[in-house]
């Protein structure tokens, strides 16, 4: 008997589910969402008019989960209760059909794309962070907080030359210190990425003078302006290599190959130093 109640329970649930119109979960979870703003002074999902709010929307994306109305009201009540990670979703997919942002919209997603941002930064997620500051910049008016956060994980990340479009931004429409500042870390470091070639080329001609450990000093600097130079990573395994030093070769072949992957030579020489490693 038990059995019977639950089956029509849920047949029940699925009949009322069934029985609501996109039109009714829009025009009931708008409803609900602005008695909520009137009604409450701070906003949490918790609260009764703003978790009708919630249903509502979450009916409207069941119906309709492309539709541009049914992501927007998702997107606004998410981001009015401070819930960021699906607001920012819903308001991804929103503009991902075409759709643009207008009024509160842009103050709406603003906020909840500089949290998300900072969420990614702060959980050492940089390029996803990069990413929607990104966004932020190519979807909304001027936003100086984007720009400079742009401008400083783009920095981090070694692209010098966004990093310093990001702060030549700011500086073209008004002088700010931490602006100046980037700008000038980015200007020092281009000047600095210049002369790697420079540098490896010192580098190998040490190794070819049997000067190893000046040569080694040469890539390590090397790896220090950019741990993306593949060549940098693969000269210090080959030093490794000849001194026998298998474990730190293996390690640095398998960095060189995971920059270059389509480089097969890195992954045999990753062969072997891991092949003399288990014969030591």
């Amino acid at each position: 008997m038990k059995f019977i109640f639950i089956l029509l329970f849920s047949f029940l649930s699925l009949a009322q589910e069934s029985s609501v119109s996109l039109a009714d979960a829009l025009n009931n979870g708008n409803a609900a969402m602005n008695q909520a703003l009137a009604t409450y002074e701070t906003h949490f999902p918790d609260k009764p008019l703003w978790a009708e709010a919630i249903a509502w929307s979450k009916d409207a994306i069941r119906i309709a989960p492309e539709d541009s109305a049914s992501l927007r009201l998702s997107a606004e009540v998410y981001s009015h209760v401070n819930w960021y990670g699906p607001a920012y979703n819903a308001w991804t997919k929103y503009l991902d059909l075409g759709n643009f942002l207008s009024g509160n919209d842009i103050v709406l997603y603003k906020q909840v794309a500089q949290k998300q941002a900072y969420a990614k930064y702060i959980q050492e997620k940089p390029l996803q962070a990069l990413q929607i500051y990104e966004d932020i910049i190519s979807r909304t008016d001027y936003d100086k907080d984007a720009y400079l956060w742009a401008a400083r994980i783009a920095y981090e990340q070694n692209q010098i030359n966004k990093s310093l479009n990001y702060s030549l931004t700011i500086l073209a429409s008004q002088e700010d210190d931490s602006a100046r500042y980037l700008y000038n870390l980015a200007t020092n470091r281009q000047e600095e990425l210049s002369q790697i070639d420079d540098i490896y080329q010192a580098g190998l001609e040490l190794y070819q003078n049997a000067e190893i450990y000046q040569a080694k000093l040469k890539f390590l600097k090397i790896i220090g302006l950019d741990a993306t130079s593949d060549k940098a990573w693969a000269a210090l395994a080959k030093i490794s290599y000849e001194q026998k030093n298998y474990i730190d070769a293996f390690t640095f072949y398998e960095k060189a190959g995971s920059l270059k992957p389509d480089n097969a030579k890195y992954k045999d020489l990753a062969n072997q130093a891991k092949a003399q490693i288990s014969n030591d």
